[in-house]
């Protein structure tokens, strides 16, 4: 377990959780976005009881799917801490839809919703629907092997992060059992055993991965500048491309 993970992660779950507890049980409204700029003309038009106590508990349930997430994640487990914390977005487009009722502002005098309100309300929830999208599309790219095309030229590595060497300028071609002690992420993603980007490996230096770090065996793929690590989602297929591109 990750206790400087666990720590740094409940931090966030606890704030939602404290803000949730002030706005229903202790009635300090002004927490709420919007509303303490408010004139007092406007608020005279909200349900400020029935918005709080609604907000308050969306408050404790994102508060608790983030502390679930987190606690997944310092156990090693962040694919399915990053999926519990994703659930956050669709209850903040609930949170966004149900707190309509309790805000007569949005409403016209016949009690429809405004057709503005109804524009920045979609506005919005269609931003949340695809950065949700966005995000579980990143993640199940990232947690598939790479594709490597080859030829007597190159070999290029397509994908994020992805790069192409010139064979010219490739000085050694291993298959290695173990790797390196990972010392550091640089710009890359790390999703569970799945590694893409840079990273900075113990004995190496700077590198670059494409690998399930828990399906060994591993290509190291050394260039005049570069270190790279590749494998694909089997042993036996990761031993075929490394005969592959020995034999171009």
């Amino acid at each position: 377990m990750d206790i400087s993970t666990l720590l740094i992660g409940l931090a966030p779950g606890a704030l939602l959780f404290l803000a949730g507890y002030l706005i229903r049980y202790r009635r300090m409204y002004f927490l709420i976005s919007g509303y303490n700029t408010m004139s007092a003309e406007k608020k005279k038009q909200v349900d400020t009881e029935g918005l709080g106590r609604f907000m308050g508990g969306c408050l404790f349930l994102m508060g608790g799917l983030m502390m679930a997430g987190m606690s997944l994640v310092a156990f090693r487990m962040e694919t399915a801490g990053l999926y519990v914390m994703l659930i956050i977005l669709p209850v903040v487009i609930y949170l966004l839809i149900g707190a309509q009722k309790f805000d007569g502002t949005t409403r016209d005098e016949s009690g429809r919703m405004k057709t503005s309100s109804k524009i920045l309300l979609g506005g919005i929830i269609f931003f949340l629907i695809v950065l949700t999208g966005g995000i579980v599309y990143s993640m199940q790219t990232n947690s598939k092997p790479v594709v490597l095309v080859l030829s007597q030229q190159s070999v290029e590595i397509t994908g994020m992060y992805g790069v192409t060497l010139e064979r010219a300028s490739i000085r050694d071609i291993s298959l290695q059992e173990t790797l390196p002690a990972i010392l550091k992420r640089t710009n890359g993603s790390a999703v569970e055993n799945h590694l893409k980007g840079n990273f900075t490996m113990e004995t190496v230096g700077k590198v670059k991965l494409f690998i399930d770090r828990s399906i060994p065996p591993f290509i190291m793929i050394r260039t005049e500048d570069q270190t790279i690590f590749v494998n694909q989602g089997t042993a036996a297929d990761t031993k075929a491309l490394y005969d592959a591109m020995l034999n171009p």
